[in-house]
């Protein structure tokens, strides 16, 4: 009677394995880099602009040619090349994926950055050729940033400072990780990480150009005091000129105070230009930085 049931077991038990089995042969799915793909000619793309330069900029329409599901891979490092040798080639910073199911077509936003400021912004429904970025301290930049929950406002001012040597200062770093993550582009550019942000205002003109401008110089003076005498600031041009004086506070008594800095600069002339920390009539720092 043992040898029966036990028999019986295995009878019952045979099938679930192979549904088992079965099923997990199903969720196999192949993972291929984009690049790979369409050489093998395992899936056919389209890669076009919607007319951004920055953010999510490009449109992939693919199409799974194989009786396979397959996860594509698209690397941080690709660049997009536009067909119109005056458009901005756009680099992506970020790996991203997207999966089909055999013979499906699917689509995906990349996001991906203007590394060209001085070329036109890409026109809408523009034509991408896919290759990588050569730019060897770029993709230093993007293996830096692998695992790092960088600010993505600070993206776009980050590649043009490795691409076309924009300022530091124009990368806003709000939080520790974004800071450390500044710091490294000056470090890595040869660059002193300014004492202020110089945050960007950007508008794309009827011609694709791009134009910017300082809007707002904000940072963190840093001075002593003896915590008795008022201390105010004046802001001055790159003669010495006075154009602004605060009013005057009472600080702690301390060999670091710390003080939060801001002014509006939009319609300023380009240029240099300082802060001063003074005590009284005395001055205690000064704070260079640029328009």
């Amino acid at each position: 009677m043992k040898k029966k049931i036990t028999l019986a077991k295995a009878f019952f038990l045979l099938p679930i394995f192979f549904v088992v089995f079965s099923f997990v042969e199903q969720l196999e799915v192949t993972t291929i880099d984009l690049k790979q793909a369409l050489n093998s000619k395992q899936i056919e793309a389209d890669i076009v602009s919607n007319g951004k330069y920055s953010g999510k900029s490009v449109m992939l329409k693919i199409t799974n040619k194989t009786n396979k599901e397959i996860k594509i891979n698209i690397p941080a490092g690709s660049a997009y090349m536009p067909a119109d040798d005056g458009e901005q080639t756009l680099v992506q910073l970020e790996e991203d994926f997207i999966v089909l199911v055999p013979h499906a077509t699917g689509k995906v936003t990349i996001a991906a950055f203007c590394s060209e400021s001085s070329d036109s912004c890409p026109s809408s429904d523009g034509n991408f050729a896919l290759s990588k970025t050569a730019d060897k301290k770029l993709n230093q930049m993007i293996a830096y940033m692998k695992g790092k929950k960088i600010s993505k406002r600070s993206y776009q001012d980050a590649v043009w400072a490795i691409t076309d040597g924009k300022p530091i200062s124009h990368i806003q770093a709000g939080d520790k990780v974004t800071k450390e993550f500044r710091h490294y582009i000056a470090k890595l550019m040869g660059k002193e990480d300014t004492w202020y942000t110089s945050p960007q205002q950007y508008q794309v003109d009827e011609r694709g150009n791009i134009n910017s401008e300082t809007v707002v110089i904000r940072g963190e003076l840093s001075f002593p005091s003896n915590g008795t005498i008022p201390i105010h600031q004046e802001i001055c041009d790159a003669d010495g000129s006075l154009l602004f004086k605060s009013n005057s506070s009472q600080p702690r008594k301390s060999t670091n105070v710390m003080m939060e800095f801001s002014v509006r600069v939009k319609g300023w002339e380009i240029g240099d230009y300082m802060v001063k920390v003074m005590e009284g009539e005395k001055e205690l720092k000064r704070f260079l930085f640029k328009v």
